[in-house]
């Protein structure tokens, strides 16, 4: 049995996105093996470490992170794109 490592933020659009074309991808292989057996092994990734506990505001601290925010409104778009391949709709507009 292959054991499959995901180190993954639960936060992280693009981490979601990455489970999504895993199953895909093992469904895709399940279509050629049907026996195809593998198991998850789910590992924490916290990609802000330095977050306070209370959290903080969502669309300052990513335009700080990316300097900009039309940098970050070209994220979002890259991520909603490739979101959507995946039967995902993204509202980032919503997130304090």
């Amino acid at each position: 049995m292959l054991t499959i490592e995901i180190v993954s933020d639960f936060v992280c659009p693009w981490c979601f996105i990455g489970t999504r074309r895993l199953a895909a991808a093992i469904a895709e292989v399940r279509r050629d093996q049907p026996d195809f057996a593998c198991q998850k092994r789910w590992r924490p990734f916290f990609l802000n470490p330095d977050t306070p506990p209370e959290g903080e505001p969502y669309l300052p601290f990513l335009e700080h992170k990316f300097g900009s925010r039309a940098r970050v409104e070209e994220i979002f778009a890259l991520v909603r794109k490739a979101g959507a391949a995946y039967g995902l709709e993204y509202a980032f507009e919503k997130i304090r």
